[in-house]
């Protein structure tokens, strides 16, 4: 992983070396952020005997180094993380992350990126370790192709090659007026050498009189002749004094083709309602209230939340039953900003008790009951840290803390690039 790390960085200088002599006339640009992150919690063996302290250290960075010229635009973007228990050895540690580092070309009419990259096209998402060209620009016809190999879970910087993870897509968005864009996708997914998924899909956002909002999708599984996924959404934000939703999903379990569970066991799909309502009593008081439910051939399970917002807290009470089990609890959160703003203390506490399904017995509920309290502190739009104390108690543990500190720092600069003159600073 040390080597891993040392050609990051010299591909990183790499890059920034590169970008001055990539036009005559350049601007350019480099933002980020690096998170530093302390947990500390007690982790159970197996036996639940004995217990290990552990002390886990996160390190984040988030990099974007993007040169501008007069009629092109070149950038590098990473996110990665790395992380290490201070107190424990274990085999993994340090367990290195890499959930993005792609170049990226950018003309008016065209966009080339090549690299790991998030992709959400259509019926398909994934990590993709390969190349993605997008065409028409801001047009009213716009084109996305992409193909590689879908990234390893673990997010290791290494290839799974593209004989066993080969994956590529197609989607193409049509946008007739401002208030209509429709989509249409296909994508194939790869595992171990064998077609796992191949999908077909088609998508629309409509923007309707009267501040109402209309989205829907229909995904096909073409392995397998069925409806993958259906979706309508409608929105409304027509007044300033309230809004709501309302969607219809329905769902079927997104397995890999030919696997040992879509193999043995028979698949049921379901159906989702959501709704919500939000009313807004002034700039600072706000009432809202959701529902939702999964309704299956059998049995169905719902969830009911109601609650209010202030400017310094928010209390919901929330309600389970169904399939899923039975839940009654309520949430309460608060902060309040010290010192014009550079310091903040925050606190939630929830408390709910619960029965797990097929048991009638309400004497055997079970409770949960767990706090959050902490501070923040901002002394300028670079810096920022907190702490934070958790603590759970449940049926089986009476107390289990847990401690959690972050620092932050952000950073951006620019700078003036002019071939054969030097450079100016920002």
């Amino acid at each position: 992983m040390t080597r891993l790390f040392n050609k990051t960085v010299l591909f990183t200088i790499a890059i920034c070396m590169a970008l001055p002599v990539a036009g005559r006339a350049m601007t350019l640009l480099y933002t980020g952020q690096a998170r530093s992150s302390l947990y500390s919690y007690e982790r159970f063996t197996r036996d639940s005997a004995n217990s290990d302290q552990n002390y886990r250290f996160y390190q984040f960075l988030r990099l974007k180094l993007k040169g501008v010229g007069h009629k092109n635009t070149v950038s590098f973007n990473t996110y990665m993380r790395v992380s290490n228990d201070l107190s424990v050895d274990y085999s993994t540690d340090p367990n290195w992350r890499m959930y993005n580092a792609y170049m990226q070309w950018d003309t008016r009419a065209s966009k080339l990126s090549l690299g790991r990259q998030w992709l959400h096209l259509g019926p398909g998402s994934m990590t993709l370790d390969g190349v993605k060209l997008e065409l028409g620009g801001k047009g009213k016809v716009k084109f996305t192709g992409y193909v590689g190999t879908e990234s390893p879970f673990t997010r290791r910087f290494v290839s799974r090659g593209y004989d066993k993870a080969g994956s590529g897509g197609l989607y193409v968005r049509i946008k007739p007026s401002r208030k209509l864009a429709i989509g249409v996708g296909w994508y194939q997914k790869n595992r171990y050498g064998r077609t796992a998924f191949r999908e077909i899909g088609v998508n629309a956002n409509a923007t309707l009189p009267g501040g109402f909002k209309l989205y829907s999708r229909l995904d096909v599984n073409m392995l397998t002749d069925q409806v993958q996924k259906g979706q309508v959404r409608l929105r409304y934000q027509g007044h300033k004094r309230f809004n709501f939703f309302g969607e219809y999903k329905h769902y079927q379990p997104r397995l890999y083709y030919q696997s040992y569970y879509s193999r043995t066991f028979e698949l049921e799909g379901n159906d989702q309602l959501r709704g919500g309502l939000n009313i807004f009593l002034s700039e600072e008081v706000t009432l809202n209230a959701s529902y939702s439910a999964i309704m299956t051939e059998d049995e169905n399970s719902g969830y009911i939340t109601l609650g209010a917002a202030g400017s310094y807290g928010w209390a919901n009470y929330y309600r389970g039953y169904g399939f899923g089990g039975a839940e009654d609890g309520f949430a309460l959160g608060g902060s309040l900003p010290l010192a014009h703003h550079k310091f903040e203390l925050f606190g939630t506490l929830d408390y709910s008790r619960f029965r797990f399904y097929e048991l009638d017995d309400e004497s055997g509920r079970d409770y949960l009951f767990s706090t959050i309290f902490g501070m923040h502190w901002k002394p300028s739009e670079v810096v920022d840290a907190g702490i934070e104390f958790e603590d759970v108690n449940n049926n089986l543990f009476s107390k289990d803390w847990r401690v959690l500190i972050n620092f932050n720092v952000n950073f951006s600069s620019a700078f003036r690039h002019r071939s054969g003159s030097g450079h100016a600073n920002h």
